[in-house]
């Protein structure tokens, strides 16, 4: 092995040495006070405008709060078999911003939003309709970063589930 790569992984080894000496056992764990989170009201609009922007079709609006290239993961059962489906913010946008005749219709509800500094995640029950039909219900939960006074989705993932009987 090299002098540099010899260097680089004894740097590695002592700066995760110095980290583990930082963090707390299990015994003094239970002596640290959980950090306080609060519910944030400017996350919470940003979600609904983000659902009334996919609603009237305007994919620049959403992008304010969905930036393009998010990744989006949507966990879903087919033949007993759970499954992950990756896509990313720039294809729903596309999707979204391309003229269709029927309004693409996300109703959230039960949302909750914690945030602790400039993180939040968004968690809520939905059910999808095109235009008065509803297609599939399901559980956003969507992790937002505070950029410039401005909340912005990290990362959004969802399942699909068959929607009760009621909606």
């Amino acid at each position: 092995m090299s002098v540099v790569r010899m260097s680089i992984v004894l740097l590695l080894l002592v700066g995760v040495t110095a980290c583990n000496d930082r963090m707390p056992t299990a015994d003094q764990a239970e002596e640290v006070e959980p950090k306080k989170l609060a519910t944030e009201p400017a996350a919470m609009q940003a979600v609904v405008d983000l659902f009334d922007a996919m609603r009237a079709g305007d994919s620049s609006a959403m992008a304010q709060v969905l930036p393009y290239g998010i990744p989006i993961k949507t966990v879903y059962e087919r033949e007993g078999k759970v499954e992950v489906y990756t896509s990313n913010s720039t294809q729903l946008l596309q999707q979204v911003g391309t003229p269709h005749e029927q309004v693409y219709d996300e109703r959230i509800s039960s949302l909750k939003v914690m945030r602790s500094g400039h993180l939040a995640t968004a968690w809520m029950d939905y059910a999808f309709y095109l235009d008065t039909t509803v297609s599939h219900c399901g559980v956003n939960t969507i992790t937002f970063y505070q950029n410039n006074g401005q909340w912005q989705v990290l990362s959004l993932a969802d399942t699909r589930e068959a929607c009760p009987l009621d909606n």
